[in-house]
């Protein structure tokens, strides 16, 4: 019966943090800067996120940093065309948003980044069917020993 608790215990620790997560969306706004906001799917700020931002498609980051409290992060391009920023809060929630830089204007777009494979409900249902499952597997292979 140890065992089963145990099996049980792992996989709680590694899957139900994921189960319970959300989302986090992110967008640009346009004006003499561009400014990247993220929040989380429920509308709470995504505070004090990592943030890279790219110029097109370069290897090297134009600039890095975090958001601030109210999940912002402000920069100035210094050359037209596409910036991307991705945004990673160290939780594994993630997105990426891109912006047109053009000569006479901004134009600014939105992001979704999602860090589940299924939805929330699915999660949970999936990661309540793995500990079920592995614990009916213990019980079987271990009542088996016993005959």
């Amino acid at each position: 019966m140890r065992y089963v608790w145990m099996a049980g215990l792992i996989l709680l620790w590694s899957g139900a943090g994921q189960a319970l997560a959300h989302g986090v969306l992110a967008s640009v706004n346009a004006g003499d800067a561009l400014v990247v906001t993220v929040e989380y799917d429920d509308g709470e700020p995504a505070g004090y996120a990592g943030v890279k931002i790219y110029f097109s498609d370069e290897k090297v980051p134009f600039q890095t940093g975090r958001t601030d409290r109210n999940g912002r992060f402000l920069f100035q391009p210094d050359r037209d065309g596409e910036w991307k920023a991705i945004v990673n809060d160290g939780m594994g929630h993630r997105a990426v948003v891109k912006a047109d830089v053009a000569p006479d204007n901004f134009g600014a777009s939105k992001g979704k980044g999602n860090p589940l494979i299924f939805s929330k409900g699915q999660s949970v249902v999936t990661g309540l069917s793995l500990i079920f499952g592995i614990c009916g597997l213990a019980a079987f292979y271990r009542g088996k020993k016993k005959v």
